[in-house]
């Protein structure tokens, strides 16, 4: 029996936990189930999928609370295409020491309808819950050690791969692909299959692989659309690099030391999201200022903005 690991995107978690499951070998999963009916060990999760799922349950391993599916499902929402920055310097470092390893991930966002489409899971409580967010992967990885991994990542490098799945979003920021930070949304109609799911922490995960990607026609309230775009939700804002500062810093109207001042901010005040990369080693950034948390913007150099590990 393989044995599996998994990636995982979140920047307080990532590449930590580790995913064993097998294929079966010796003999099939009996009975399959089929769209429609349920899957799950007495005592433990149960799957419900929906008449028109299309998806028939290939596998499961209840201690590990792991279900494979089988089949492909076609799907309308948002795909949600971002930069990782992971910092690994231990000490203190600012922006323009660091050198932040990036990868860009992918997540796709089911609209309404689509999401009744997707398998349901009932836990022991009778609690059911249904994913709102599927995180892509790429593929099934070499076996190394005995164990095999689910890669999902882009390394700025792999210029063709990320062309091929970035290459029909109508709107690319030039942040995106010049600086590999920030953060693109395309409408689609994607086709998936692959699918995993499993339990981790307090979250129910769900992976699958895109065998298509048809872009639709973009709206200004893509953003919007998704959960993670607040800041208050878990796994929110994937893209968001944030910093403080040692030392008071003023925020400029445009990248110039000469230009007005837009906001003061004293030293040790953190929270300061990168918004995107400018001239000359100046940052936009953005902070929420006062009891309203209005959100102010500036920019401010680089060699000011101390890394938030």
């Amino acid at each position: 029996m393989s044995r599996w690991r998994r990636p995982f995107q979140v920047k307080s978690m990532k590449w930590i936990f580790w995913l064993s499951f097998g294929f079966l070998l010796l003999q099939p999963f009996s009975p399959l189930l089929h769209a429609g009916g349920e899957g799950g060990g007495e005592g433990g999760t149960v799957v419900i999928l929906p008449d028109e799922s299309g998806l028939s349950v290939a596998e499961m391993r209840q201690d590990e609370e792991f279900f494979r599916f089988e089949g492909a499902l076609r799907l309308e929402g948002i795909l949600l295409a971002y930069w990782d920055a992971s910092y690994r310097e231990t000490g203190p470092v600012t922006l323009e020491e660091a050198s932040p390893e990036r990868r860009m991930y992918l997540r796709f966002y089911p609209d309404p309808a689509s999401l009744e489409r997707l398998p349901a899971f009932a836990s022991p409580s009778g609690r059911v819950s249904r994913p709102t967010r599927v995180f892509l992967y790429r593929a099934i990885g070499k076996e190394q050690d005995g164990l095999q991994a689910l890669e999902a990542g882009y390394l700025p490098h792999e210029a063709e791969a990320i062309e091929s799945v970035t290459g029909d979003f109508l709107e690319m920021p030039p942040e995106f692909l010049e600086h590999y930070e920030g953060y693109a949304l395309q409408p689609v109609a994607i086709e998936l299959e692959g699918w995993i799911s499993f339990f981790e922490g307090n979250h129910r995960f769900v992976y699958a692989r895109a065998r298509d990607i048809e872009p639709l026609s973009l709206t200004d309230y893509a953003l919007r659309q998704i959960p993670d775009s607040r800041t208050d939700v878990f796994l929110g804002r994937p893209w968001a690099e944030t910093f403080y500062v040692e030392q008071a810093v003023i925020l400029r109207e445009e990248p110039d030391a000469g230009s007005p001042e837009v906001a003061h901010l004293e030293a040790g005040t953190a929270g300061i999201e990168k918004v995107r990369t400018a001239e000359s080693g100046w940052v936009l950034v953005q902070i929420g200022q006062g009891e309203s948390q209005d959100t102010v913007s500036g920019y401010v150099k680089a060699s000011q903005l101390i890394v938030i590990n």
